[in-house]
């Protein structure tokens, strides 16, 4: 099972984890295995099925906070935010020391704005778990910036991208977005241009992005024409 999941090769491994439960119906890790395979088939409804049998054989906290996670994380992927939020907070009840789950709360409250003190404490203890963790900088970043603490969102970005070794088009957007807030559009407009080449790349190219560099390159007087030339292709 190791060997497949390692080769990226998700219906073998699905395969020979449903082998493995025929002899050990009861093993948490297997059904968690066979909870990520239907998770990365977008079956989020069976992922939840999986975990939620994991759930009756959790014979301690650790487990049980670990399992809550990740269905939080599958709620999260299949929308249901209210859902997300249960989960992860049962997660924290057995485990206040989850730091991806303390950072993964605390970006959740500010993308939707709100909590935003609770979200900058949770985030911060993330960090204190888990050192120079260049999701958790982002995450810091982006809370900062919530709150409109603009100077300091961009020591937490900057941070982040040096840390993080492949940074994401969503790290590259958060730092143009905090620089264009601090008026230094000239930097904003070159974090916006590497977040539009790596997701053109991934081919999810994000319309909002393209029209925050159409709408700076016609505050700086820049020809429509030129822009569309330069950053759109």
């Amino acid at each position: 099972i190791s060997i497949e999941s390692d080769f990226g090769r998700l219906d073998s491994v699905a395969h020979y984890t449903n082998l493995a439960l025929k002899h050990f119906p009861q093993n948490i890790e297997l059904l968690q295995l066979r909870s990520y395979v239907a998770q990365e088939h977008k079956r989020y409804e069976e992922a939840l099925d999986w975990m939620n049998e994991a759930l009756k054989y959790a014979s301690k906290d650790e487990e049980r906070g670990e399992i809550w996670a990740s269905i939080g994380i599958i709620e999260n992927q299949r929308g249901d935010k209210k859902r997300c939020y249960k989960a992860y907070e049962k997660a924290l009840k057995y485990n206040p020391e989850n730091s991806t789950v303390l950072n993964n709360l605390a970006y959740e409250y500010s993308l939707e704005g709100r909590n935003l003190d609770k979200a900058l404490e949770m985030v911060e203890r993330a960090l204190e778990l888990s050192a120079n963790n260049p999701t958790f900088l982002d995450t810091k970043a982006w809370v900062l910036y919530k709150l409109q603490r603009y100077d300091e969102a961009l020591i937490h970005i900057e941070h982040a991208l040096t840390t993080d070794a492949e940074p994401s088009d969503v790290l590259y957007e958060h730092a143009g977005d905090i620089c264009y807030q601090l008026k230094n559009r000239s930097k904003a407009l070159d974090y916006w241009r590497k977040a539009f080449e790596l997701q053109r790349e991934a081919g999810a190219q994000d319309k909002k992005l393209e029209k925050k560099m159409v709408i700076f390159d016609k505050s700086i007087s820049f020809p429509l024409s030129w822009c569309k030339f330069t950053f759109l292709w």
